[in-house]
């Protein structure tokens, strides 16, 4: 059976504090965060939580609930915009005698394209042993099977989805947790990691699927 990886459907890097003061984040260097001489973010201040959308991708920073979430919406290629430059810049908009950085976590989306197979009946044969005995206790018809994975490796915690969309099409999400020493990698260290752990969700979903 043949799978192919269509396209990244969304990516994101997470920064986790243990606390996190909205009031000591300035705003006028929160829409420098992409530099000067580009279009100006729409940014969005409330008490519980500070939005900023830099175009064109676009890019969104979500600050709050003691998380700074960069999000890359839309279809792009891992690496061609770099995140882990945006990780840093946001992570110096947090004073450094008020918060600290406890965690940090990569997020990917991807579509793949099921050939010679239905998406649902080929993760029902892979991961569930008994689907009429499912079917039997639920009193139903089972018309969609969500697979989900939860593991560690090499220190990191991994969450893996597999979501059947249609007939010839599986939603595939990862997050990469890393525990943090109160720091962040630097951003060449943070974009060698980042680059490695989409190229591992690649990998492994390839062996899981074919």
């Amino acid at each position: 059976m043949n799978i192919e990886i269509q396209t990244v459907l969304g990516q994101n890097i997470t920064l986790v504090f243990d606390s996190l003061d909205l009031g000591s984040i300035d705003s006028n260097k929160l829409k420098r965060l992409r530099g000067d001489g580009v279009q100006s973010p729409v940014l969005m201040d409330t008490p519980e939580m500070i939005v900023a959308i830099f175009p064109p991708e676009p890019l969104v920073v979500q600050i709050g609930d003691k998380r700074i979430r960069l999000t890359l919406q839309g279809e792009h290629d891992v690496g061609s915009v770099p995140l882990w430059e945006f990780a840093a810049g946001c992570k110096k908009l947090v004073p450094k005698s008020k918060s600290n950085v406890i965690a940090y976590g990569f997020n990917y989306d991807i579509g793949v394209m099921i050939h010679d197979e239905q998406a649902m009946s080929m993760l029902q044969e892979r991961f569930l042993c008994d689907a009429a005995q499912i079917e039997q206790v639920l009193e139903g018809e089972l018309h969609s099977f969500t697979p989900r994975f939860k593991f560690n490796r090499n220190g990191t915690s991994y969450d893996l989805i597999l979501e059947p969309i249609d007939d010839q099409h599986i939603k595939a999400h990862q997050n990469a947790h890393f525990v943090s020493q109160n720091r962040l990698p630097s951003p060449s260290k943070l974009e060698s990691s980042y680059l490695e752990e989409y190229q591992y969700f690649a990998r492994i979903i390839s062996k899981l699927l074919e």
